[in-house]
């Protein structure tokens, strides 16, 4: 599957945020549940409920949060990992759904909450 590289915004920190073929297929890859999930996940970066600042050493990401509901399983987190580059912007690195995404709170600090 060819995958053009798309930019999006985290538009409460003014960064932005490119999501490349490499990033995509490994989220394909190792989370076949995000299939037909990718319009949620841009709506992630773009609308977040919360991001985590995780920081080390010299190296930041930004762990992004956004409740997702389905009636079968219940209240579940979309979940977007982007490695800051510099000053207003990153990458995506994976993304994924979790129901506990209390560990992640634990990675970092709460630089936005909605």
């Amino acid at each position: 599957m060819a995958w053009n590289r798309n930019t999006y915004h985290i538009r409460p920190l003014c960064v932005k945020v490119i999501l490349g073929e490499k990033a995509m297929q490994h989220i394909l890859n190792r989370h076949p549940e995000m299939t037909d999930n990718i319009d949620h996940m841009s709506y992630a970066i773009q609308y977040p409920d919360e991001i985590i600042m995780q920081r080390a050493g010299k190296r930041r990401a930004y762990i992004i949060l956004k409740r997702v509901s389905t009636m079968r399983y219940g209240e579940k987190f979309l979940v977007v990992i982007c490695e800051a580059l510099n000053e207003g912007s990153a990458k995506v690195k994976t993304a994924y759904k979790t129901s506990n995404p209390l560990k992640l709170y634990k990675r970092g600090r709460i630089i936005w909450p909605r």
